[in-house]
Formats: structure tokens, sequence, C-alpha cells
């Protein structure tokens, strides 16, 4: 019996891992690993969260939410490797689209000043989110097409997201169905500020080390 009760509890806990681990990533808002340099809008400076959007017009809606959180390239593929999406800068910022209106939501257009690369997609839910039709960098912006289907009331998009160097900043997207748009204030987009590569920061480590061995040199002289 006791053999058996280890057996069971072994495998409870193969279960409760693979579940929580399946979990990882699949939520944006609030997301654990999001980016961190303190000025982000969660409450411990990181930079995830979701924005609303709502105007009317000829007796239609277009209303919902864009959640996004934003990630270093390793982080992202600690979370969401194999989805579809790889990275080819820094920093990758993510997004979601759900729709909440009446209406249909045909394009999102996220706002950047900045330097981006590699607008695309990633799977980020069950598989029954709504894949963009088309992707790309167009004037520096990222946009993102849903006209075949579009996402419907009630339905969501997959992740959306596209790399970059610069450190996030507060920017925009412009949601809209054609007949109806909204722009959505308070969005992540990459700032001036460049986030430094890894072996920069590595280099940097080894010269204050080089220096503070330097200067207990000097000390003991």
């Amino acid at each position: 019996m006791m053999g058996i009760s280890k057996i069971t509890a072994a495998f409870v806990f193969c279960l409760v891992i693979t579940a929580a681990s399946g979990a990882i990533g699949q939520a944006l808002p609030g997301h654990a690993d999001a980016y961190n340099d303190g000025n982000g809008p969660q409450g411990d400076g990181s930079w995830s969260g979701a924005v609303g959007f709502s105007v009317s017009g000829s007796g239609s809606t277009l209303a919902g939410t864009i959640d996004f959180a934003v990630f270093t390239k390793q982080k992202f593929l600690d979370n969401f490797a194999g989805d579809g999406y790889v990275p080819d800068a820094p920093l990758v910022y993510t997004y979601q689209v759900h729709n909440t209106g009446t209406t249909f939501v045909s394009a999102q257009i996220q706002g950047a000043v900045n330097p981006i690369s590699n607008v695309d997609w990633f799977e980020i839910g069950d598989g029954s989110d709504v894949d963009p039709s088309s992707s790309a960098n167009v004037g520096g912006n990222a946009v993102w097409d849903f006209l075949s289907p579009a996402i419907s009331s009630g339905s969501s998009s997959e992740g959306l997201a596209f790399s970059a160097a610069g450190i996030p900043d507060y920017g925009f997207a412009l949601t809209q169905n054609g007949g109806l748009s909204f722009v959505s204030a308070g969005l992540p987009t990459p700032g001036s500020g460049m986030i430094p590569e890894p072996a920069t920061i590595i280099l940097v480590g080894v010269g204050a080390g080089l220096l503070a061995t330097w200067r207990g040199r000097r000390r003991v002289l």
C-alpha cells in the first residue's frame, strides 16, 4: 500500500507540475516574467496589463480590451518557445485583442516611434483564437489585419508580437473594423533608450571587476 501511495503521490505531483508549466505565459496581464525596469504599469514596475477601447456608431459598438506584456528574448522563449514566433531582438512586445463589442475587429495598428522588427503572431491560448490574415511592418508601425476571418464579438486574437531593442515607453494602438476606429493609449512601444545586448552586459561586468581589482591592489601598495 505504501508503494502505491508513493507512486500515486508522484503521479499527482507530475500532473500539477505539467499543468503549471502549460499555463505559463498564457495570460499577458500580470505575467510574472514581464520585463521590469521599474517604469511599467504593474505595481512592481513591470510591463504588462490591459487597456480598453470603446466607440459606437451606426448602431454598432467597437469595444474590447488589448492585453499586453513585454518580455526579454529569453523570457519569451521560456514561455512561448514552439508557439510560432522567434524573436530577433532583445525585447519582445506582445499583445492580444479581445472583442466585447457588437461589431467585428478587422485590424490593429500598433504605433512605434523607434525601430521594430519581425512583426508576426504566436499561439497564445487553446487554439480557438483568431489568426491574423497578415502581419507586417508598415512604415515603422506594426500592422495586423484580421480580414478572413475577422475577430467576431466574443472572440480574441492570437498573440501578436514584434521585436525591438528599445526599452518600453507608453504608446498607442489603433483598433478598427473599417467603419469604426478607436485609439487606445497607454500601450508599450519601444522608446529611445536601448537595452544592452548580453555581450555588452558581460563586458561591463568584466570591466567593473577589473576596476575593483585594480583599486584593491592600489590600496595594498
